[in-house]
């Protein structure tokens, strides 16, 4: 939570003083005769709330189009993102004591989800190379957890057209549990882009994220680092 605090409050502070100089429509590239816009990020997924006592940071991929004439005020993004946590060692320790006598601890784990989102973003059209914009929307979750363990693994063989790969035995991840769930979610946040000589932009993004999981909302916040073409 004080990380995330402080990355939030830190683009919070580039936005007031780049202000000056902000380019716009924020969040759009600056290319006026084109109205799909190719939109790919990359950065972390910071667990919030309940969430975060279960993972640790994790990654987040996103990529997608963006839809924004140059004549609308706003844009409209349909995006696929992919996040990926480890268990938490309290989460495991805690799992772990609720284990009856005589069954194998677990040693790992971790949350996947994969999200499919549409958003709306909106920034405002000022002078200059720096901009700023807000953004929010929809999406659906599918969570997948998985426990795991370290344990012996029987490898088979695999042959292709010429050649094959022994199998064998050996040390390896041992599946112990898993769960799935699809969920309705929602995000909003803010970000700061920069605009390249091309017209690409650049551009640095923080969003609050939530799904509606059964016991408690799973809330992370993806902090992103992207290009918009």
């Amino acid at each position: 939570m004080r990380r995330t605090s402080a990355i939030c409050l830190t683009l919070a502070i580039v936005l007031v003083a780049t202000g000056s100089t902000m380019a716009g429509p924020g969040g759009r590239p600056d290319e006026s005769l084109k109205k799909w816009f190719t939109d790919l990020s990359i950065g972390a997924a910071v667990p919030l709330n309940d969430y975060s006592d279960l993972t640790d940071d994790g990654w987040y991929f996103k990529g997608g189009a963006m839809l924004w004439p140059d004549e609308w005020p706003v844009g409209l993004s349909f995006t696929a993102a992919y996040s990926d946590q480890d268990l938490s060692s309290d989460a495991i320790s805690f799992i772990n004591d609720q284990q009856p006598p005589g069954e194998g601890a677990i040693t790992g784990g971790d949350i996947d989800i994969w999200s499919i989102e549409s958003n709306v973003t909106w920034g405002p059209k000022t002078g200059g190379s720096v901009g700023f914009y807000l953004t929010g929307g929809i999406g659906v979750d599918f969570i997948d957890g998985q426990i795991t363990s370290n344990g012996v693994v029987v490898y088979p063989p695999f042959c292709g057209w010429y050649w094959c790969v022994p199998g064998g035995v050996g040390s390896g991840t041992v599946i112990n549990g898993s769960a799935s769930t699809t969920e309705f979610s929602y995000n909003a946040g803010l970000g700061i882009d920069f605009k390249l000589n091309s017209g690409i932009k650049l551009y640095l993004e923080a969003t609050y994220h939530s799904a509606d999981t059964e016991l408690s909302s799973t809330d992370y916040i993806p902090i992103v680092f992207g290009v918009r073409f």
